[in-house]
């Protein structure tokens, strides 16, 4: 894969000055965010292990968002039909985004967010069983194949910011599965001993920051912000160790009026288009900042707009 770009964002506006720099997943050529890496990887993975065959096997994948989407591209490009399970709450934009030639897209009917997509993929994955199908389901939160593939992306990180005689301070990353915070944290750690790793996550769903505090104090609920707050599934690629803190994020009007703004702002100044993740990443950036002076953050471009 092409490297993406390091962009140095600082004129948007953060205090004290420190500066912040975005790492640009959102340029990945096939499904335009961080997923690319995790599905290249992945499906050369199984063919060299001979786990899936070429007009054998149907591929199969729950997803919240970002996953999904770069699974269906995937399947294409290497010529798998393939299906993918999304939660009752997906975003009509981000289906449209996903369905593909030879992959179709199946809406959970059930509550729960991802519990109720789990649901239907096993529904399916049964049904299939007794037609003789053959499937295999790709389950990219549950394996470090994963985490390796994303290392890749901290490795480019690290590079970049030698090339330019700058060290990172500050991490800010949103915690999904953990995929992407441990896989991009793990080479910038070895490189830059004191980084600090800063989580976030939504406040009505802080499924790791329960699992931090060994809490259980809330009542998750779906959130708007595509790859965080996925409860109900155990998820080994997340290193809690790695965190210096997670910040909790509201999802009230006056949070949705920043982010809408940020994203134009972003669009205008660099011409590059980012989803809500990428948003709310540069927001807590800006809170970030107002505690710290002279530091380097770092953000990640995750994907695009368009998918939302």
């Amino acid at each position: 894969m092409t490297p993406t770009p390091l962009l140095e964002i600082t004129d948007l506006g953060f205090a004290n000055g420190n500066r912040v720099f975005a790492k640009c997943e959102n340029r990945n050529k096939v499904s335009h965010s961080h997923y690319d890496r995790v599905y290249s990887y992945l499906f050369d993975q199984c063919l060299k292990k001979k786990l899936i065959k070429h007009g054998r096997t149907h591929l199969i994948e729950t997803s919240s968002g970002n996953a999904g989407t770069a699974f269906a591209k995937y399947c294409e490009l290497y010529g798998f039909s393939g299906t993918v399970v999304f939660p009752k709450e997906v975003r009509p934009a981000r289906v449209a985004a996903t369905v593909t030639k030879n992959v179709s897209v199946e809406v959970a009917p059930y509550d729960g967010y991802m519990k109720g997509a789990l649901k239907r993929m096993l529904e399916i994955v049964k049904a299939a069983k007794r037609d003789g199908c053959e499937l295999y389901i790709m389950n990219h939160s549950q394996t470090f194949d994963s985490v390796v593939a994303m290392e890749r992306c901290g490795d480019e990180i690290a590079k970049r910011f030698l090339r330019l005689h700058l060290e990172p301070d500050i991490f800010i990353s949103a915690l999904g599965n953990g995929t992407s915070t441990t896989g991009i944290a793990l080479p910038l750690r070895e490189e830059f001993k004191n980084l600090e790793i800063i989580g976030f996550e939504p406040k009505q769903s802080p499924v790791f920051s329960n699992k931090l505090f060994q809490s259980n104090d809330a009542s998750y609920k779906a959130s708007e912000i595509t790859g965080t707050g996925v409860w109900g599934i155990p998820f080994p690629n997340m290193h809690l160790h790695l965190l210096s803190k997670i910040e909790l994020i509201s999802e009230d009007a006056e949070s949705k009026g920043r982010w809408a703004d940020i994203r134009i702002q972003v669009k205008e100044r660099f011409g590059e288009s980012i989803g809500l993740t990428s948003c709310v990443a540069i927001d807590v950036a800006r809170r970030v900042c107002e505690t710290v002076s002279n530091r380097n953050l770092l953000v990640i471009f995750y994907d695009i707009g368009e998918y939302y």
